[in-house]
């Protein structure tokens, strides 16, 4: 009999196999479709792969491709689902998140949700019906009403040691190509168009919550929430004071 540890070795080239297949597959299929570059998407896909999160959230999806590279992680774990929100005005979008996910076979793994205003009603309701995640990607607003928000609500849904990513975070309205220019964006108080609003969020919120660690990669936010009941700057204060009274009482 093989010992766990031979097994998993036995394994890896079947996942390392899997894995590849489903990346080309993805990549092929949303290979003309915007918002996020196959490099992008296969940093999510490992993500994924990696920490094995069963009940995963992403906020705000447009044509689906995130989506996509998200599921199809889920599918070569053979376990878990992705419940994905974004507003209506995302079912008018060519190709849609329904057409991507049912040329790949996804179904099974999401679950698309479109709510006429804004994903943070959603979460009311997922507050509500006390639903958990181990896992929220969000790339929806990138406004730090909205995603300040969301953030506060999507902490009251994450389970301990779970995972929240920011993606883009110095977007603004003022450097994007295809809305800087529109006259709903320049109807803005200027500072909200130049604000980076979700490195506002990172730097302002997350990163000084007592109960999440974190850091970036290329443009990305990464925050996992303290496994412990008993918050990490709780502890390294704990730590510190030991630190002192031991000094304290060699002095």
């Amino acid at each position: 009999m093989l010992a766990s540890r031979d097994l998993a070795l036995a394994k890896a080239p079947r996942v390392d196999d899997r894995r590849l297949k489903a990346l080309n597959r993805i990549r092929e299929t949303v290979a003309d479709v915007q918002h996020m570059s196959p490099a992008q998407g296969e940093t999510i896909f490992d993500f994924v792969l990696e920490h094995q999160p069963k009940d995963c959230l992403e906020l705000g999806f447009g044509h689906g491709v995130s989506s996509c590279y998200i599921a199809g992680a889920l599918r070569v774990l053979s376990q878990g689902k992705l419940t994905t929100v974004d507003i209506d005005a995302a079912k008018q979008r060519e190709p849609r998140i329904e057409d991507l996910v049912r040329k790949l076979r996804l179904g099974r793994y999401v679950n698309p949700i479109f709510e006429p205003q804004s994903y943070t009603w959603f979460l009311m309701r997922a507050i509500e019906r006390r639903r958990q995640f181990d896992f929220c990607f969000i790339d929806g607003a990138h406004t730090w009403d909205t995603d300040g928000f969301a953030f506060f609500l999507v902490d009251r849904l994450l389970r301990p040691g779970g995972w929240i990513v920011f993606d883009d975070l110095d977007w603004s309205y003022s450097v994007s190509p295809s809305l800087k220019d529109a006259d709903w964006v320049k109807a803005k108080p200027e500072i909200e168009q130049k604000t980076k609003g979700v490195r506002k969020v990172f730097d302002l919120l997350v990163r000084r919550h007592a109960d999440y660690q974190t850091h970036e990669l290329n443009g990305w936010g990464y925050a996992q929430k303290c496994p412990s009941s008993v918050p990490i700057r709780m502890l390294e204060v704990v730590q510190e004071n030991r630190l002192q009274a031991r000094k304290a009482w060699l002095n």
